[in-house]
């Protein structure tokens, strides 16, 4: 009975824990050693304001008769090239000529009119040298002399303007170009006014931009310019601008820019561009390409800091030569950053 006893009191007494095994040592993190940790460089590149705008030719004219007149005869097509005085159009002229003839007629009348009137007035002035006539007789030849001449100085210009309307029956282009437009057929009557053909001139475009009233006041004659049609993205065409305008659009409260662009057989008048016109610099921190880090949306770069990396979110600027980037916000020139190795960095790593 004892002995039972002795043996249950003995079976429940707490047995003595066992002792913690001593903890397996933590792997500390792999350092970035110090090679692969290079200066960001300091580099200076262009600020610009971004608009759009169209390519114009340097002259288009919607071309007018000088004369009205039934069209006979057209003479060009769209797409046709001119030279300068080529004929385009022909209207009818018959009864110009008709006029022209007239007035011919009429000033051949009138010079032979003045003819005699200044004979008249040279044997009046023989007489009164000899007294036989009087001053007013004198007074009056002279001033049908006189008449005479302006009779025949209107009648010649009278005669010159129905000439004139005669070759004006012939519209010829006023500077080399090509058609855009022919608008009327033969036929048609043309009147003072309407437009006949639309002639584009050849040869270099401009871009004419408009800039808002804040950003045209960082513009000035030879402002660089980098312009680039919308259909063709991939072409930069790098100008001057070569005029401004003086004011404002009071309705739109902007300031029209005209840049002279380089000739380019792929341009062409009427195309949409967008340009980007530049006006200073500023100072970015650049880093190698393969210093940035592409988590997600951020971008980001690691900092050395006091030995030890910060992981940094960064804006990124321009594209640089050598395989470089800018960095818009988030670091200065002169910081130290990881430009190796970076996808296996992580915030918090040693430089050693």
């Amino acid at each position: 009975m004892l002995l039972a006893l002795a043996t249950s009191c003995t079976s429940g007494k707490a047995s003595p824990e066992p002792e913690p095994e001593p903890e397996a040592s933590r792997e500390a993190p792999p350092t970035v050693p110090e090679s692969a940790v290079q200066t960001a460089a300091k580099v200076e590149v262009p600020t610009w304001i971004v608009t759009t705008g169209s390519l114009v030719a340097h002259d288009r004219s919607e071309v007018v008769p000088n004369v009205p007149g039934k069209v006979i005869e057209v003479l060009v097509e769209r797409g046709d090239h001119v030279e300068a005085d080529d004929p385009l159009v022909r209207l009818d002229v018959r009864d110009a000529k008709i006029s022209a003839r007239e007035a011919k007629a009429n000033l051949a009348g009138l010079e032979a009119a003045r003819e005699l009137a200044d004979k008249t007035c040279a044997r009046t002035e023989k007489l009164a040298e000899r007294g036989a006539v009087s001053s007013a007789d004198v007074e009056r030849e002279t001033a049908n002399c006189r008449q005479a001449e302006e009779n025949v100085r209107a009648a010649k210009e009278r005669a010159r303007a129905a000439a004139k309307s005669v070759t004006d029956g012939l519209i010829r282009a006023p500077f080399a170009g090509t058609v855009g437009e022919r608008a009327v057929s033969i036929g048609e009557w043309a009147n003072l006014g309407t437009p006949i053909v639309t002639l584009v001139e050849d040869g270099p475009l401009r871009a004419e931009l408009e800039l808002s009233e804040a950003a045209s006041v960082h513009v000035a004659l030879g402002t660089k310019v980098e312009v680039s049609p919308v259909a063709l993205p991939e072409l930069a065409l790098v100008a001057e601008v070569t005029r401004v305008a003086p004011d404002l659009d009071p309705s739109s409260r902007t300031r029209v820019v005209e840049v002279e662009l380089p000739p380019n057989p792929e341009l062409i008048a009427g195309m949409f561009v967008r340009a980007k016109v530049i006006t200073g610099s500023r100072e970015l921190a650049a880093v190698p390409r393969t210093a940035v880090v592409e988590r997600g949306t951020s971008p980001r770069v690691f900092v050395a800091v006091e030995g030890v990396v910060e992981e940094r979110l960064v804006v990124l600027g321009p594209e640089l030569e050598g395989e470089r980037v800018g960095i818009a916000r988030g670091l200065e020139p002169g910081e130290m950053i990881v430009a190796e190795g970076v996808a296996e960095v992580r915030d918090g790593q040693v430089i050693h």
